[in-house]
């Protein structure tokens, strides 16, 4: 029985090796009985049998910590209930990729509010370059729709040959623009129509932007610009 017992100490004695839990102190003040009886303390105890068990027993029912598990225990992921427990924080930055997720899986309101802006349209009478509406969005770097419905005419007052030039920009360059070239009979006042023409954007960096529209004309005699509406920018998510 004492061999059949020392056995068993023995293979505790391993188990207790690989945790935190520590053996307690024997009659000869050793924590092993091998150690024990080089000490002359030959005779097993059943106090010092039942402290060792019950410092196992103590430490697992219920009280097993990280402090118990090897950093290399490798344990299976079927293991583990994460319902609910990853978080934020414990997903690395720009790490998901777009094959991690389903096509067709996400819902527009996940990919956020694409940039969106409107502003009217000023009135006067224009020579030289001038801003007539701007508009600031915050985009996340998909292409933007620049449109505009500004009533817009050119009064050509016994004059031709001048023209009318539009320009879309972002943030005070120049992302698209179109020239015109207007004409009237001599002596005659007449009006032209020169819209603002549609642009898009195709490549704006992600953040905040402010997009003009601005007007120029050309010619020794007046052009008068009228104007009404507004301009509007859009964003078209990716």
């Amino acid at each position: 029985m004492m061999v059949r017992a020392l056995a068993l100490m023995l293979a505790l004695s391993g188990l207790a090796s690989a945790t935190t839990i520590e053996r307690p102190l024997k009659t000869c003040n050793a924590r092993t009985y091998v150690e024990e009886v080089l000490l002359g303390c030959t005779t097993i105890l059943d106090s010092e049998v039942d402290g060792d068990i019950g410092g196992i027993y103590d430490d697992y029912n219920g009280n097993i910590d990280n402090s118990n598990i090897a950093g290399s225990a490798a344990i299976a992921g079927s293991k583990l209930n994460l319902t609910n427990e990853v978080e934020t924080t414990d997903l690395v930055d720009q790490a998901v990729t777009t094959a991690k997720l389903d096509d067709g899986a996400v819902t527009r309101a996940k990919l956020g509010t694409a940039g969106y802006g409107t502003a009217v349209c000023s009135s006067g009478t224009y020579t030289t370059e001038a801003e007539v509406a701007s508009v600031a969005i915050t985009g996340t770097g998909g292409p933007v729709t620049l449109l505009a419905d500004c009533a817009a005419s050119v009064i050509l007052v016994g004059t031709s040959g001048k023209t009318i030039t539009w320009r879309w920009k972002r943030d005070g360059t120049l992302v698209c623009g179109t020239t015109v070239t207007l004409s009237g009979p001599t002596a005659t006042s007449v009006q032209v129509p020169a819209p603002v023409p549609p642009c898009v954007d195709a490549a704006p960096s992600v953040g905040a932007h402010t997009y003009s529209v601005t007007v120029e004309t050309t010619g020794t005699v007046q052009i008068t610009v009228g104007f009404s509406g507004s301009i509007y920018v859009k964003e078209d998510i990716r």
